[in-house]
């Protein structure tokens, strides 16, 4: 299967999309879209290259701030910290568990990382909706805030680091 990850735009089938949680299904059913023209979030969804229309998956980011106490690390931080928020992440239930998911969370961290080369993001945070999606993201070094398991981070540091350690071997 060929897919990519493309922008929401208004040719997607968004009403179809199941990933066996309600509230997901719906919010990209109703939400997404207005969300995308209110400049409040945006969404991005994977689709199969020959059903361009058919949502297989999504996420969306959004640019929001934390106090610098909930972090991992808040070291000579301010108390207020620009984070991008990783929000709203699902793959359709029939294709879960097949790689779909870290080619979106990838997808994900590299346009972050792009981001930050333009703007000031100290790290990613994603609010997990149970401990086995807390578990999904500590596979990818995100480190849980002190006082909230479910609330995870990662610097944006440590992501420009990694894509360069990526893009320097790729090269060489």
């Amino acid at each position: 299967m060929q897919v990519q990850i493309q922008a929401l735009n208004s040719s997607h089938d968004c009403k179809s999309f199941d990933c066996g949680t309600p509230a997901l299904n719906r919010w990209l059913a109703t939400m997404a879209g207005q969300q995308q023209r209110k400049n409040i979030s945006r969404t991005f969804v994977l689709v199969e290259t020959a059903a361009p229309e058919t949502v297989l998956g999504f996420y969306t980011l959004s640019v929001s701030e934390v106090s610098r106490g909930s972090l991992p690390n808040p070291h000579r931080l301010p108390e207020r910290v620009p984070v991008v928020r990783l929000g709203r992440f699902a793959v359709q239930a029939a294709l879960q568990g097949k790689g779909l998911g870290e080619r979106l969370l990838l997808n994900a961290l590299e346009r972050i990382v792009e981001i930050s080369q333009n703007a000031g993001i100290a790290a990613v945070v994603v609010d997990a909706k149970d401990a086995r999606a807390a578990d999904y993201y500590r596979r990818f070094d995100f480190v849980a805030a002190p006082d909230t398991p479910l609330q995870l981070f990662i610097a944006t540091q440590t992501l420009q680091q990694a894509f360069r350690r990526v893009a320097g071997s790729a090269s060489g």
